[in-house]
């Protein structure tokens, strides 16, 4: 598979989705500071896409893809209509696929056990909710920079919580609630997605907004 662009690749795999009949998709790939790199993909005619990433735009004829990946193709696509999400190897790459919680209807693709990307469909609230999140960042970073100058370095745990709250109380997620200040080896403000708790996958997944490691 890796004759071809990655991305090429990935968007393949989640058209063979099944009940997916999808002409815009959102491929996020998480970071582990701030929010996840975006891929839109678009279709322009039958057999053509648009590839749009920050940095660049690009099309790609999807039938040059199927016939590349062959009997790798006939597989995958064998065993998603079967609907068993389970593993792909081929020329030394591992796909592993699985559905992602909550009810966006997205999807879960592994590369190589490290790599991770989330795919929803246009109608998913996921990309909605990271522009939400995007418009808060430069306020959080401003104000912890802020009090880093005055006080000569970053808050304790409660006490950065309680300044979110006192300066800051209308600041919530996309989800609703307060932003959570947690520290470790550092300290990070973060979004604990749709479920509400540390951890998770896809749209449960949490999002560092801030870290004193940036």
């Amino acid at each position: 598979m890796s004759a071809f662009p990655l991305n090429e690749v990935l968007l393949l795999l989640a058209l063979m989705m099944p009940n997916w009949n999808h002409d815009s998709l959102y491929m996020f790939e998480p970071k582990d500071i701030g929010l996840p790199t975006v891929t839109v993909f678009t279709k322009v005619v039958d057999d053509e896409w648009l590839i749009e990433t920050a940095y660049a735009k690009r099309t790609f004829q999807k039938k040059s893809v199927e016939q590349m990946l062959d009997k790798t193709y006939s597989k995958i696509s064998e065993e998603f209509l079967m609907h068993q999400f389970t593993e792909i190897e081929s020329e030394g790459e591992k796909y592993q696929f699985s559905r992602l919680p909550g009810g966006d209807g997205g999807i879960h693709i592994k590369v190589n056990g490290n790599r991770t990307f989330d795919i929803y469909p246009k109608y998913s609230k996921y990309p909605l909710k990271m522009a939400m999140l995007k418009k808060d960042i430069p306020k959080v970073e401003n104000h912890m920079k802020l009090y880093r100058l005055d006080n000569g370095n970053y808050p304790s745990k409660v006490k950065g919580n309680e300044l979110l709250m006192s300066y800051y109380p209308e600041l919530k997620d996309p989800w609703g609630r307060p932003y959570l200040y947690i520290c470790d080896d550092s300290c990070r403000i973060i979004s604990t997605g749709e479920d509400g708790k540390i951890g998770g996958d896809g749209v449960d997944r949490d999002i560092v907004i801030f870290s004193t490691k940036q």
